[in-house]
């Protein structure tokens, strides 16, 4: 793949992670916390599950779009997957943050050891990184060597 053909699959990918994640993302939460009084551990792992699938959801579509535009399903899954894992491990460390800084108005952290929480902050902070270097990586023009 060209720079260009990457970093527009790249912005592609992103955009669908957003549009996709803004519907999904709530989905997952409703169903994993909605009308709970305390909140467990299985709630927690229910809507991780669901934040995977979503990611999962939005990687497959853009995968085949990207895939069909460029010719090239091996390389566009790489920037597909890379672009994916940093559009959702961000949101999902934005959306704990958020979670912590409302604890005191009973959000899904309150009444929680904070250390998982901030395991999964960093966790997810270290996967958009990977995903960003990735991306970095395919982005650059290769040289062949004859």
């Amino acid at each position: 793949m060209t720079p260009t053909q990457v970093w527009t699959t790249a912005v592609v990918t992103a955009a669908a992670s957003v549009a996709l994640g803004g519907t999904l993302l709530p989905v997952a939460f409703f169903f994993a916390y909605a009308f709970r009084d305390t909140v467990e551990v299985e709630q927690h792992a229910l809507f991780l599950t669901g934040v995977l699938v979503a990611a999962g959801v939005t990687a497959g579509i853009a995968w085949v779009v990207a895939a069909a535009a460029t010719g090239r399903s091996r390389a566009a899954g790489v920037v597909v997957g890379a672009a994916t894992a940093a559009t959702y491990a961000t949101a999902l460390a934005v959306g704990t943050l958020v979670c912590f800084a409302y604890e005191s108005q009973g959000s899904v952290t309150a009444d929680q050891p904070s250390l998982p929480f901030v395991a999964l902050v960093g966790l997810c902070l270290v996967v958009a990184a990977v995903g960003v270097r990735a991306l970095a990586r395919a982005g650059r023009p290769s040289v062949s060597r004859g």
